[in-house]
């Protein structure tokens, strides 16, 4: 049975290459290459044989806490809504190619992700969640330590039913705790990553595997920063570094930390960022103009980064760093501000020049450009983690391949932006129950 699926898949993969491989050749039958640049780089074949361990079944006492976690909301009507998983994968990858290449890494991930929902007087839907990752369940929560985020999740839904719905703002906004690390993620890590453009019809320049892109089918993105190398793109107080040697900060494992990427090549540690500058992008094994060489970052079908940290030469206090946009408040003449925070969820607060904050509702920010991120003003000493999954690459999607398991670790600092947008939310609101909950006595 096993030879049989593996004989199938092969034989579909090859055929989507030969579809490919035929509209790219006639894509580019007309035209004459200019582009100098290989389709494929050439690498050092290596070795890298990790022993991998022995699948452990998930026990009945990790399905009861699924249920005790989920029990607890079960207990609140003023919960519409919830759901409690736990997703335990483990196996092992193999890659072997014609250049002499040869992998064998253990695959390992549990996710326990717990999400709630309810709805305020108006009819706006309220969500939050919380997702943790870990190499194994060891690396999870306790029962009790997920039972207290939960509720902890549950006791800010509630509370944000009866918060008045925020203003449209721009102006200075904070970012605090894994706030930070989910606008990095969203809109800073993916500026760096190093992928061939689309050329004019759709067809991605080849990825030498009979993969990327095809006509019409929508290849890989163009990389942001990648004619802006040695330029400012960041406060010359930070620093950027994608660190996949780095397996745990303090006291908690990083995720994103791996040896060897899936292309084969060994993963390597590189500075982005130095003293504000751009240095250099990550890079799979599809070559760029002045990028021609993998540094170990093939991860999901495309380059992806690992353990992103942006770090400070002037960092302060988180405390020194609230008292600073407080202050910035009251010079600006504004009567109020905003600070985003990461605690079960994400929370938006309004904060007025005399520190006083309140909890609002239905608003979020709002595109953050490149330029952006040139107007952090500071940042805190203090840093947090936030873990997550990105989303598949392109190439993953168009040749089939089996989802990655891959996951991206930002460390991130608080942040203090000069400028940014905070933009009301203009949901299609909905008519709340009529009937009260079973559970309200």
């Amino acid at each position: 049975s096993l030879r049989r699926r593996i004989w199938m898949a092969t034989d579909a993969a090859y055929k989507r290459a030969v579809d490919v491989y035929a509209r790219k050749k006639a894509t580019f039958q007309n035209r004459v290459n200019t582009d100098p640049i290989p389709d494929f780089s050439r690498e050092t074949p290596r070795e890298h044989l990790a022993p991998a361990p022995a699948p452990r079944p998930v026990g009945a006492s990790w399905r009861d806490t699924v249920r005790h976690v989920s029990a607890i909301f079960g207990e609140m009507p003023d919960i519409h809504q919830a759901q409690v998983s736990l997703s335990v994968t483990q196996g092992t990858r193999y890659f072997l190619n014609s250049e002499g290449f040869k992998t064998v890494t253990p695959v390992e991930l549990a996710t326990l992700a717990v999400q709630a929902q309810t709805q305020a007087a108006d009819g706006m839907a309220l969500r939050n969640s919380f997702t943790t990752f870990g190499k194994t369940l060891d690396d999870l929560p306790s029962r009790a330590e997920a039972t207290g985020r939960a509720r902890e999740l549950a006791a800010n839904l509630v509370e944000l039913r009866d918060a008045p719905v925020g203003d449209d703002y721009y102006g200075p906004v904070m970012l605090e705790g894994q706030a930070a690390g989910q606008l990095l993620a969203r809109s800073l890590v993916p500026l760096f990553l190093s992928q061939r453009p689309p050329t004019r019809d759709g067809a991605a320049r080849g990825r030498g595997r009979g993969g990327g892109g095809g006509a019409g089918l929508g290849g890989g993105r163009s990389t942001p920063f990648l004619r802006r190398l040695g330029s400012r793109v960041l406060p010359e107080s930070l620093t950027v570094t994608d660190t996949p040697s780095l397996t745990s900060y303090g006291n908690a494992p990083v995720l994103g930390a791996y040896v060897v990427d899936e292309e084969g090549v060994l993963a390597q540690d590189v500075t982005l960022v130095q003293d504000g500058r751009l240095m250099t992008l990550l890079t799979s094994r599809a070559p760029q103009p002045n990028l021609p060489t993998s540094n170990g970052h093939a991860r999901g079908g495309d380059a992806q980064a690992s353990v992103f940290q942006v770090t400070s030469t002037s960092g302060v206090p988180a405390t020194d760093l609230k008292a600073t946009y407080l202050e910035l408040l009251t010079e600006q003449n504004r009567p109020f501000g905003y600070i985003i925070r990461g605690v079960a969820g994400t929370r938006t607060v309004k904060v007025t020049p005399d520190g006083q904050e309140s909890l609002v509702r239905g608003v979020a920010l709002g595109r953050v450009a490149q330029g952006d991120f040139r107007d952090i003003l500071e940042v805190s000493e203090e840093q947090a983690l936030y873990t997550y999954r990105p989303a598949p690459s392109a190439a993953a999607r168009l040749t089939g391949a089996l989802p990655s398991r891959a996951v991206v670790t930002v460390i991130a600092p608080n942040l203090l932006f000069d400028y940014l947008e905070v933009e009301q939310a203009r949901p299609i609101l909905q008519t709340p129950p009529i009937v009260p909950s079973p559970l309200r006595r």
